[in-house]
């Protein structure tokens, strides 16, 4: 799923466009919506971002693969609230959540991470954090090809066809995904020496374009969420 959205984000048709601009059209939404107690904020932001997703031409089905993956702690976090009868309040966390993963993966769809990288690098107290953020990722999308290999040859010889194997077979999965995966790190600290890393990584100068349509679309929108919590 990290390789499908980063590469998604490198190819639509906001991936030039400024953070700034992204941020206010996606991001601020989730701050506001965290004012306000009501289902219908969150349930049209949810729309919003439907509607986003289909006029940017995002795989629909990517989408409901990244709900999906997020949908089951969501659930898991209500079973609390719903035995102790709170089901307005569990109903409204629930697409409060839905709506903010929304705002999140049309962001993270949109924006490469590179972007955001360059964008910490030239901030003193985040100089770090970024470089260190720009080598996990790279050992991330390993780890995931790593867990997708392991995964298919085992599947490959039947090892999650029965029910009560399927719980000791993954403890093996991610058993030799682990030592592998410290195996693989090695490899990327090598790789970096090699390319003559010495303790700072280098990020190359971006340009990207401006979008007043981006921008003047997030103010009216914030301006409306505003707008329908307040009345409420």
């Amino acid at each position: 799923m990290l390789r499908i959205i980063i590469n998604l984000s490198k190819i639509n048709i906001l991936s030039e466009n400024r953070i700034k601009e992204k941020l206010l059209v996606f991001i601020l939404p989730i701050i506001i919506l965290g004012f306000t107690e009501s289902i219908i904020p969150s349930l049209m932001n949810i729309l919003f971002c439907i509607f986003m997703i289909n006029r940017l031409e995002i795989p629909f089905k990517i989408y409901r693969r990244f709900i999906r993956g997020v949908s089951l702690f969501i659930i898991m976090g209500m079973i609390p609230l719903l035995l102790d009868g709170q089901m307005n309040k569990a109903l409204t966390i629930i697409f409060r959540s839905i709506s903010s993963v929304s705002s999140i993966f049309l962001f993270s769809t949109t924006t490469p991470l590179e972007y955001i990288f360059y964008e910490f690098h030239k901030i003193n107290f985040l100089k770090e954090f970024s470089e260190i953020a720009r080598t996990m990722i790279r050992f991330l999308i390993m780890i995931e090809d790593e867990y997708r290999r392991i995964r298919y040859a085992m599947e490959s010889r039947l090892g999650f066809s029965k029910n009560s194997e399927k719980i000791k077979n993954y403890a093996k999965l991610l058993g030799v995904l682990f030592i592998n995966s410290m195996m693989k790190w090695k490899d990327i600290e090598n790789s970096l020496i090699s390319r003559g890393y010495r303790g700072e990584l280098k990020f190359s100068e971006i340009e990207k374009r401006e979008s007043t349509k981006l921008l003047i679309t997030g103010f009216l929108y914030n301006s409306l969420l505003l707008i329908i919590i307040l009345k409420g």
